[in-house]
């Protein structure tokens, strides 16, 4: 089983929104 936790990209979206998580898969985070 995997289990990942990131709040995304915090510094250019709001936290833990689906805009933060895109923006960390585009930057590869």
């Amino acid at each position: 089983m995997k289990i990942a936790a990131h709040r995304g990209f915090s510094g250019k979206a709001p936290e833990n929104t689906l805009a933060a998580f895109k923006m960390a898969i585009d930057f590869g985070v």
